[in-house]
């Protein structure tokens, strides 16, 4: 190793040296900080936020109040639409500028969630700060999207749903006995592969591309589940409204019984003519 070599990682090595001080001071300096005015802060904010969340419950349980709000703001000159939500105009009321409608616009809508899912989980003004901090922070819950959430779980058991029925023997193919090439061999781990059909001249098909992508097959099981899902509902419903249609049936029976408790074929003929004939033939008789 040369004098100049030694020299530049002896630099480098010191350089290292000096940027761990330097940010082991940074950590000391932002620790307190977060024990001090950090938290101080936070403590105040978290209460005011707790207080926030009480009214709220007062706001969705006495309509007076929410006109009362709305009147609130619109005499401060505070802009908001139907569709505005109570979290949002109680925060405006709250922390809003009317003069600046945008000036704490996020931080109102960040608030507004924390609100929102405080309220969704039972939690009362005096249980925010915990909530908060177990929660991971303002922050944290802002990003989080419990829609996103169930959304996804749908997604996964439509997936998982539609694994189980194609593989299963008792669901019917649309082709049989296809080789599986090397191309068409399913992953370790899964039940099926992905093939391009090819219509051809005489309205056959042929396999021209064939892959095991595991994302793709994921993919193309999420659209079979979804349909399949589809399918069952329709299924449902059709069960549904012949279940319906027969309870009708026994109900018009049960009322035609007791009119004609005495007389099975006139019961039918009250079940089956619509109500004006039957008149006129009554008249007629």
């Amino acid at each position: 190793m040369t004098t100049n070599e030694t020299k530049t990682e002896t630099k480098q090595i010191n350089t290292v040296a000096q940027l761990n001080t330097a940010f082991g001071s940074l950590i000391t300096q932002r620790e307190v900080w977060e024990a001090g005015a950090y938290a101080a802060s936070n403590t105040e904010l978290y209460a005011l936020l707790g207080h926030c969340l009480d009214v709220m419950y007062k706001l969705k349980r006495f309509t007076e109040l929410a006109r009362g709000l709305n009147g609130l703001l619109e005499k401060r000159g505070f802009k908001f639409t139907a569709g505005t939500s109570i979290e949002v105009k109680l925060l405006r009321a709250v922390f809003g500028d009317p003069s600046d409608a945008n000036k704490y616009k996020n931080r109102i809508y960040s608030y507004a969630r924390v609100l929102v899912v405080a309220h969704g989980e039972g939690v009362k003004g005096d249980g925010i700060a915990d909530f908060i901090t177990e929660k991971g922070g303002i922050d944290e819950i802002r990003r989080h999207d419990s829609n996103a959430e169930k959304k996804t779980d749908e997604i996964k058991l439509q997936k998982e749903h539609a694994d189980l029925t194609l593989n299963s023997s008792d669901f019917t193919a649309i082709a049989t006995g296809i080789p599986v090439t090397e191309d068409l061999e399913p992953a370790d781990d899964q039940h099926f592969s992905i093939a391009l059909v090819r219509k051809e001249a005489d309205g056959t098909g042929s396999i021209v591309f064939g892959t095991n992508s595991t994302s793709l097959v994921s993919a193309v099981l999420g659209l079979a589940g979804r349909k399949i899902d589809a399918d069952e509902q329709e299924e449902r419903s059709r069960q549904k409204a012949q279940e319906l249609q027969q309870q009708k049936q026994a109900d018009y029976d049960a009322i035609a019984g007791e009119v004609y408790p005495n007389n099975s074929s006139a019961t039918v003929v009250a079940v089956t003519l619509p109500a004006p004939a039957a008149e006129a033939a009554e008249t007629s008789a």
